[in-house]
């Protein structure tokens, strides 16, 4: 059987190539902080990152608030809001993604 060489890969971004989970985690900490509250721990927000973040906001407040409240949706915007400006601070690739990314570069697939 031959082998043939891809024509283009395609990746998830968010939770394949980068680790967004610390910046996730931040996010909410220093918004739970902000209203009073006990921060979460890492282990606890990653495994809510991959569920997005209604998950990882619920997960902060979701005892607090009934989740198809305004007030629920607002505190989600607040996060969503604050992510943005630090969405890259902590986000990394996952180990072996910058060598896989420069090989797939090196062989000229997109």
């Amino acid at each position: 059987m031959q082998m043939h060489s891809p024509q283009a890969v395609l990746f998830d971004l968010d939770g394949t190539l980068i680790d967004t989970a610390p910046d996730f985690a931040s996010v909410l900490n220093r918004q739970l902080l902000a209203h009073g509250r006990s921060p979460i721990p890492y282990k606890a927000v990653r495994t809510a990152v991959s569920q997005g973040s209604r998950a990882v906001v619920e997960l902060g407040f979701g005892d607090r608030f009934s989740l198809d409240s305004d007030e629920f949706e607002a505190i989600r915007q607040e996060f969503l809001s604050h992510y943005l400006i630090h969405l890259a601070d902590e986000t990394r690739l996952f180990p072996g993604m910058d060598e896989l990314l420069s090989h797939l570069e090196t062989r000229e697939i997109p």
